[in-house]
């Protein structure tokens, strides 16, 4: 008899999708830095420097597309994404 609160293909599915999603939160934070060290190397500051509202305007400024081209695992929905997050830096 299952004891189990959900069907265990549901348990298998949640499973996976929390992992998907602690990969893709990974996978994110190293664009965050790949975008951050890009900054760093083109504007030659020291990287202690650069602070999150530093790093949304730099995202503002220079837009998806540019990340797109100069971030080469970049994709479309992340750029996107890292736009809306520098919005709200500029917005708090």
């Amino acid at each position: 008899m299952n004891t189990h609160k959900t069907a265990p293909l549901q348990e298998s599915i949640d499973e996976y999708a929390s992992s998907y999603e602690a990969r893709n939160a990974a996978a994110r934070i190293d664009l965050w830095r790949q975008v951050k060290l890009h900054m760093v190397g083109k504007l030659t500051v020291p990287e202690k420097h650069v602070t999150d509202e530093d790093l949304a305007h730099f995202v503002r400024r220079m837009g998806p597309t540019y990340l797109i081209r100069k971030i080469h695992t970049m994709t479309t929905a992340t750029a996107d994404h890292l736009l809306l997050w520098a919005n709200n830096v500029e917005a708090q």
